[in-house]
């Protein structure tokens, strides 16, 4: 007999994401910040992003869970929770999306989602080794005086 599951049902692990959705992005982050000439002290709201850590600690802290991890219900070997892995492969998704969308235009920071994603620049520098005469205009001297 296997364990038991927190989340006795795919129904419910939908029902969870989104209302982890729903918590994260009507409750922004408050950032403290300095403006204008005199540096006036005002707090701006910046939009938190989705996270698969912050999923579980949702979970976790619903009470469903002792500790977050919901290693299980991504699990594609675990016949028991094979009807959790298209959901979780949904909202890893979906996390994805928001992160990326979220760098492009500026929300995020677009180093730290690209880091997240495995994201990255590729320029190539081709270094041609060509030899340039000092001193074009002088003949050479081929040891003839």
């Amino acid at each position: 007999m296997g364990k038991e599951k927190y989340i006795e049902t795919p129904e419910l692990y939908l029902k969870l994401w989104n209302e982890y959705v729903k918590e994260v992005k009507s409750k922004p982050k408050l950032v403290h910040d300095f403006v204008g000439k005199d540096g006036n002290s005002v707090h701006r709201e910046r939009e938190r992003p989705l996270s698969w850590d912050g999923f579980e600690l949702f979970v976790m802290q619903k009470g469903y869970m002792k500790y977050p991890d919901l290693t299980d219900y991504c699990d594609e070997n675990n016949e028991s929770y094979k009807e959790y892995l298209p959901l979780s492969r949904a909202f890893k998704k979906q996390i994805k999306a928001d992160h990326i969308e979220g760098g492009m235009t500026n929300i995020y920071n677009a180093n730290i989602t690209a880091s997240l994603h495995g994201l990255k620049n590729h320029n190539e520098t081709e270094i041609v080794n060509k030899e340039i005469p000092l001193f074009p205009d002088v003949p050479k001297n081929n040891g003839n005086k």
